[in-house]
């Protein structure tokens, strides 16, 4: 498997611009450093995504292979086979933080212009308890959103609009990048309810004002 070509980056020092915005990180170019000395010139452009670089002055470019080879002086092909060759063991385990979108971050609430991956390189403690804190807040925000489509979907089933409500839920995994549905269903299913199912119904029940109470589970 490739490195990250951020890590790789990183790795060989390159000299990242100190505010990013955007998709692509920004660097001193290595190669034809004609951003040398220039404060507010970074012309290497790298696209974490897409796991590609471009310098737009001197126009080099690639992918994660050709930027080792730039920057060690070992051929592409040799680093190629290396990445073919590894074992799986050997690669490195990132915290389950740094996974997260962009989009994802701002619905807990952490917009910062600094990306995980600076906070490492500036401050390795202060980067180690950011991404606990975030890691926490989306686990308490992703059971909210379960207890919230679940909810959902108890109020479709009891006001006959279980059609929109089904859509609302698959509406909201978009959103939130989770899948949310099927988790309902499960629960649904399921002979027992925890509390928190319970109590979703009771609100789904008290909102729909219901005449006729469905038959609670077995352990009601």
């Amino acid at each position: 498997m490739l490195p990250d070509i951020i890590q790789l980056a990183e790795k060989n020092q390159l000299v990242f611009a100190p505010r990013q915005t955007g998709k692509e990180v920004r660097c001193k170019c290595p190669f034809c450093r004609s951003d040398e000395g220039r404060k507010d010139k970074y012309f290497l452009s790298i696209n974490p995504q897409k796991q590609v670089f471009k310098c737009w002055f001197c126009h080099e470019s690639g992918g994660v292979c050709r930027l080792e080879a730039l920057l060690t002086g070992v051929p592409e092909s040799q680093v190629i086979d290396k990445y073919k060759t590894r074992s799986i063991t050997e690669r490195r385990l990132y915290h389950p933080a740094e996974k997260l979108t962009a989009r994802q971050l701002a619905q807990i609430g952490f917009v910062s212009k600094t990306p995980l991956f600076l906070l490492k390189q500036r401050d390795r403690g202060y980067y180690q308890r950011t991404c606990q804190w975030i890691w926490q807040e989306w686990q308490e925000y992703i059971e909210s959103q379960r207890y919230q489509a679940f909810r959902t979907y108890l109020v479709g089933v009891y006001s006959g609009k279980l059609q929109k409500a089904v859509a609302h839920i698959r509406e909201q995994e978009r959103k939130v990048g989770v899948e949310l549905l099927r988790n309902v269903l499960r629960i649904y299913a399921s002979p027992t309810w925890p509390a928190w199912a319970k109590e979703a119904q009771h609100f789904a029940l008290e909102l729909c004002r219901s005449t006729i109470t469905p038959p609670l589970p077995m352990n009601a």
